[in-house]
């Protein structure tokens, strides 16, 4: 369903409040803050290149803006110029950076900005925002735009591996006409920044149910808590990685694949697996006598204890002492030692 929003301006070209309905939920939310913080930027300027602050999904940002007569850029590095961001740390090791480049956000201190680590290891994030102008019946319109923005990991500097994501999208204009009147949402919620909202309060509980789903990034369930789902993309990732062991060649085909579904697709599913789920997985996998069964089930149970939920950890213990997962007891020993190592809260 489209759902209308509204977005006021001031007199600088910042948005001074987003109005949503009420009933919006805090995906939706996240999402028309995402699409509102597109229409944004300086309107009026004789600059070539400037910085000012904006209210972003990432926080109060420090935005860096490259201007000629055809294009606008503007980009930001979320960890260097972004104060308050809404973020969740989670540290499998509880480490801590030896270096001075401690802090994952920037800093305001009265009147002075103090930047926040600018160094890309162990992660880095950073997006841009471009839009191309043209002339239409004399006047300068946006033509195209869109934003593209990267997240790069490298956790153990040059000497381990590094991961890299980029997402872009573009956005054309279609027509240019006056506005019929008929965007009047009501019964709205008013916001006056844009910053990412988190569905749960991510604390401590005692109580909580161990073998229940969680929800670790706090993003919203990306299937809707639809355990099937959960399992079905489970099963199809251990089917199409088990099946990348035969691709040797580098086609563009193939490359693909391997991107897809690669050592570590099937963990978004595995995360939001209640216990019950798990179960269904590897009763599947264990009822399957075959080598590719049997590998599959291995896989599975390597992927169980990085996941560090409760529900994989409780089947893990349950597993050992029921002796029907492992092969031997150091497999068992293993799996068991890798809980404290990978359990996330």
């Amino acid at each position: 369903n489209n759902i209308q929003y509204v977005i006021t301006y001031d007199s600088d070209g910042k948005i001074k409040e987003l109005a949503v309905p009420s009933s919006a939920s805090v995906e939706q939310r996240n999402e028309i803050k995402a699409q509102a913080q597109m229409f944004q930027w300086k309107a009026k300027n004789d600059e070539t290149y400037f910085e000012r602050r904006e209210n972003l999904v990432h926080g109060d940002c420090k935005v860096r803006y490259t201007v000629n007569d055809a294009v606008t850029l503007r980009s930001v590095n979320h960890l260097s110029d972004c104060v308050d961001r809404p973020f969740r740390h989670v540290d499998d090791w509880r480490g801590w950076r030896c270096d001075e480049n401690w802090s994952e956000q920037a800093h305001q201190w009265g009147e002075h900005f103090e930047p926040g680590r600018d160094d890309p290891d162990p992660i880095s994030s950073k997006s841009d925002a471009f839009y191309v102008w043209e002339l239409r019946d004399g006047k300068k319109v946006v033509k195209e735009m869109g934003t593209e923005a990267g997240i790069g990991i490298r956790f153990y500097g040059n000497k381990g591996s590094s991961k890299f994501i980029y997402t872009r999208r573009n956005l054309e204009l279609q027509e240019v006409k006056r506005s019929s009147g008929n965007i009047n949402p009501t019964g709205t919620a008013k916001f006056r920044d844009l910053k990412y909202e988190m569905v749960n309060t991510y604390a401590w509980n005692e109580d909580r149910d161990l073998k229940a789903s969680e929800e670790l990034l706090d993003g919203g369930s990306l299937f809707k808590a639809d355990q099937n789902i959960y399992i079905q993309g489970a099963m199809t990732a251990l089917d199409e990685i088990h099946n990348n062991f035969d691709i040797h060649d580098a086609s563009e085909e193939n490359v693909e694949k391997l991107h897809k579904y690669g050592v570590e697709s099937a963990l978004p599913f595995m995360f939001g697996m209640n216990y019950n789920s798990i179960q269904s997985v590897f009763d599947t996998l264990d009822g399957d006598s075959s080598e590719e069964g049997v590998a599959k089930k291995k896989m599975f149970l390597e992927f169980l204890g990085s996941t560090g939920t409760g529900a994989s950890a409780l089947f893990i213990m349950d597993c050992v002492k029921g002796g029907r997962c492992f092969e031997d007891d150091q497999s068992s020993g293993r799996a068991i030692l890798g809980i404290p190592y990978h359990v996330r809260r």
